[in-house]
């Protein structure tokens, strides 16, 4: 086991059982806690989301119907998706026709990968971006997933600074859902790196040094898969 952060004296150390609130509902952690470990948890983001939103939902909700509200409406189960609301301006919805939507999407971008390095593939990718956007919050998993494969469409394609903005966006998630000490992030990042070290950008639209975020990339990177020198 290695720290990524400096540790006081006396300092608690803590430890995950897997289920973290990056990836699961507050319903999820607890059934599984309760399952596997015999205990409920009561860290600091369980007791937090304790009756009230989790984590995640800001990134897998969808949009309110409403056009006044377009409000983030979460929905963790099937049984919901024909009998929910909006939290926001309490709008009673069915989620069903965007479930349709998001299905949809899904399908395009699953084939516009396989398609990537093709113009057909691309357009694909544009096409379930454009579907998305429409349907799901901004930060939402799908859309940071298609402008990910929109990056690599361009890659293959040989348009490396049309990859830039897409790559951002997907970083952009990754940094707010998993942190800047993830593996996601790491992961992210030493792409976004390496596609301005290609296109020889040795500072990005952030200002940003690109030898420098390459550095971070590594050193996130390094805490997940030390080195075995």
């Amino acid at each position: 086991m290695k720290a990524t952060r400096q540790i006081g004296t006396g300092q608690e150390v803590l430890n995950s059982y897997g289920v973290t609130y990056q990836r699961h509902d507050f319903n999820s952690r607890m059934s599984s806690m309760s399952q596997q470990y015999f205990f409920t948890c009561k860290c600091t983001h369980c007791q937090r989301e304790s009756g009230g939103p989790s984590f995640v939902e800001e990134f897998e909700s969808m949009l309110c119907v409403s056009p006044s509200c377009l409000g983030p409406v979460y929905c963790p189960s099937e049984d919901e998706i024909q009998s929910t609301c909006c939290p926001s301006c309490l709008t009673p919805m069915d989620l069903s026709k965007k479930e349709f939507w998001l299905k949809k999407a899904n399908e395009l971008h699953e084939v516009g990968c396989e398609l990537c390095f093709t113009k057909e593939g691309h357009e694909m990718l544009v096409q379930a971006l454009g579907i998305l956007e429409k349907q799901v919050v901004a930060r939402h998993r799908s859309i940071s997933e298609v402008h990910d494969s929109l990056a690599k469409s361009f890659c293959v394609m040989g348009r490396l600074r049309m990859a830039l903005p897409h790559l951002e966006k997907s970083l952009d998630y990754v940094t707010a859902r998993f942190g800047t000490s993830s593996n996601e992030y790491g992961l992210e990042l030493r792409k976004y790196a390496e596609i301005l070290e290609l296109l020889e950008i040795k500072v990005d639209s952030t200002g940003r040094n690109c030898d420098e975020l390459m550095q971070l990339a590594l050193s996130c990177l390094e805490n997940y898969f030390p080195s075995t020198e």
